[in-house]
């Protein structure tokens, strides 16, 4: 077995993914709170996954984009799965890979990957600096993950939102991709997501502490629901 175990079974990310629908649908602050909360930490910021991770998601045959879902761990902590997926006729996402899941394992075996001919999805560091501070700054409430269709259950990213910041981060070794916990400010605050990939060593839980001051920010998620 790795020492960090890197994805989840599909009868695991179904049950996760339940656990955290009934979270929101509950609303209970304390509970909503507790999910975002490490030791020392009141709200978590952002979670790492290894670029081998990465790597074999953008590669993977017949990827048309990249799934992020929210997930609600046995210990009642929140977390993501990345997963990619094809695109059907009547916009039912298929799985074509592993459910990959946070680790603190960096890098070892990825090739290296050449930028995609997908659309542009820079973001500018200001933009993710002001997601960043309004997610760690507005009230932790259940609204934020709600939207007119639900519960708000993950995000979808083209493949070229995770291959451009893979291109450009080459040599990879200690690096990791770090997917961060955003808000977009009233009048209808929901939740966002952006990409980096930086030192696995480089940031700090719970601020906007070791941001990259680079322009290497990446993000085109749209929310789901409404999409699939």
């Amino acid at each position: 077995m790795p020492e960090y175990p890197d994805f989840i079974t599909e009868r695991q990310y179904l049950d996760y993914q339940q656990r955290w629908v009934n979270l929101i649908k509950e609303g209970d602050p304390t509970k909503l709170q507790a999910a975002f909360a490490l030791p020392g930490v009141e709200r978590i910021t952002f979670l790492t996954f290894s670029l081998d991770q990465i790597a074999a998601l953008v590669t993977t045959p017949g990827a048309q984009s990249i799934k992020a879902r929210f997930l609600l761990m046995p210990d009642g902590r929140f977390s993501f799965t990345l997963f990619a997926s094809d695109e059907m006729p009547d916009n039912v996402a298929k799985s074509l890979s592993p459910y990959y899941i946070p680790t603190p394992a960096a890098a070892t075996t990825a090739p290296q990957v050449e930028p995609s001919s997908g659309p542009d999805t820079h973001i500018l560091r200001s933009e993710a600096v002001t997601r960043l501070t309004a997610w760690l700054t507005d009230e932790l409430t259940a609204e934020i993950f709600t939207t007119d269709f639900g519960p708000l259950t993950g995000c979808n990213f083209t493949v070229s939102a995770f291959q451009d910041p893979l291109a450009a981060a080459w040599p990879y070794a200690d690096k990791s991709l770090f997917l961060n916990l955003g808000a977009v400010p009233d009048p209808e605050p929901t939740s966002s997501l952006f990409v980096y990939i930086a030192p696995l060593s480089s940031r700090r839980q719970g601020s906007t502490e070791g941001l990259p001051d680079d322009g290497g920010y990446y993000n085109d998620a749209k929310l789901c629901p409404p999409n699939h």
